[in-house]
């Protein structure tokens, strides 16, 4: 019995150690495990501006080449949960759902029995009922005389669910107006970022922005807004997003924004963020959104980052990130899509994109690749390393003054 108690707390400390300590490791630590690897290269995205995913890429990678365990699909396995379809119609007097567990791989559990409440909204009606799923497939006649706008679906308790409903761009707007719980009408506004860009739908969403309580939502209701809107009508959506008091939303705002939004007032907006907002995350969102949307000021703003010290670096970091983005675009020789043409000769608040000298660029990189060095924080190297190997993708003999042991890491083709 003792061995068995003693052996429990082993099965749990050894594995956690071993990821901290791999999390932690410095970048000659680092670099020597990704040798073991056969692909010798890191796997990055120079659209990726993303700290954190670059991080655990790397993580990732070690923990496979050093102990054959995919330590992130075990991860996913855990966190496989039901997955519901739900479909309705009204025959005037009856509404009929039916409602269908999709097992995506064997490692979905089954769900039954389970107890989920269906919400039903009309003009100016909402109602309630309860369902229990017995089976994979259920089929349910509720008494609601009304024309339903939308139908939401959430369980009984707080548990982990999916469910995708077939509705319309006006159903999906009725339920983020109207649903009770938050979880519903933060589903509607994921579910309009996935329609095709509608620009008609916009007044609903600024209505929706406007009486929204969570600020999860409002985050969710920004991304949507981007998605289906274009030119001034996106400009003053945004602008107006970025009134609201939560950092989060205003992060939204310049997480949205790239070369499809540029203009000349969302430049405008971010570069007032980037020097002015009173959250260091909104202004390092700013200072890469200015980046992607190729200001004149884009430079500039990612070298005055360079030189701002802020919580857990991330304004440096940030700066880093843009100056990857516009090392992207200056080699960047893929042609315009004829939608991309279009969108360009009918915008006509479209900003211009500023081409930088390849010196003042070089100058900008090697100020950015001295973060490399192991004296400045494991997030500011990370960060480093990352704008490295973006200029690898690139130009694959460059250096800009990057430390020796940096020089051997390549990134896969």
């Amino acid at each position: 019995m003792i061995r068995t108690w003693a052996a429990l707390p082993a099965r749990w400390i050894f594995p956690a150690w071993l990821l901290l300590s791999i999390w932690g490791t410095g970048p000659e630590t680092t670099h020597a495990m990704q040798a073991q690897q056969r692909t010798e290269c890191i796997v990055v995205s120079y659209a990726e501006s993303d700290t954190m995913r670059y991080v655990q890429s790397i993580w990732r990678q070690t923990v496979r080449a050093t102990t054959g365990i995919d330590v992130v699909g075990i991860a996913n396995a855990w966190l496989d949960r039901p997955l519901f379809s739900l479909q309705y119609e009204s025959d005037g007097q009856m509404l009929h759902v039916r409602i269908e567990e999709i097992r995506e791989n064997e490692r979905t559990p089954a769900a039954y029995p389970m107890v989920l409440t269906l919400e039903a909204g009309a003009l100016g009606t909402i109602e309630r009922f309860e369902v229990t799923l017995n089976g994979r497939v259920e089929e349910f006649a509720l008494p609601f005389p009304y024309r339903p706008r939308f139908v939401a679906v959430y369980p009984e308790a707080h548990r982990f669910m999916e469910s995708r409903t077939s509705q319309s761009a006006a159903g999906w707007i009725a339920q983020l107006r109207h649903a009770s719980f938050s979880a519903a009408r933060l589903a509607a506004a994921q579910a309009l970022r996935s329609l095709p860009p509608d620009p008609a739908l916009i007044l609903g969403l600024r209505t929706s922005f406007g009486e929204e309580p969570d600020a999860r939502v409002r985050v969710a209701i920004v991304q949507a807004t981007a998605h289906l809107a274009s030119g001034g009508t996106a400009d003053r959506a945004l602008s107006a997003a970025y009134e609201d008091a939560s950092p989060e939303v205003r992060n939204a705002v310049f997480a949205s924004l790239d070369q499809t939004l540029s203009s000349s007032s969302s430049i405008a907006l971010a570069l007032r963020a980037a020097q002015t907002d009173p959250d260091p995350s909104v202004q390092a969102e700013a200072v890469r959104a200015l980046a992607r949307m190729r200001a004149s000021d884009a430079l500039q703003v990612a070298r005055s980052a360079l030189i701002t010290p802020s919580r857990n670096e991330i304004i440096r970091i940030a700066g880093l990130d843009a100056l990857g983005i516009l090392h992207a675009y200056a080699h960047d020789n893929t042609p315009e899509t004829d939608e991309e043409k279009t969108q360009a000769a009918t915008d006509s608040e479209q900003a211009p994109q500023e081409n930088i000298p390849p010196k003042v660029l070089g100058e900008a990189l090697t100020e950015g690749l001295r973060f490399a060095a192991g004296t400045y924080p494991l997030r500011l190297r990370s960060a480093a390393r990352r704008l490295f190997l973006r200029i690898r993708q690139n130009e694959p003999a460059a250096t800009y003054g990057a430390p020796s042991y940096l020089r051997a890491i390549r990134p896969c083709p």
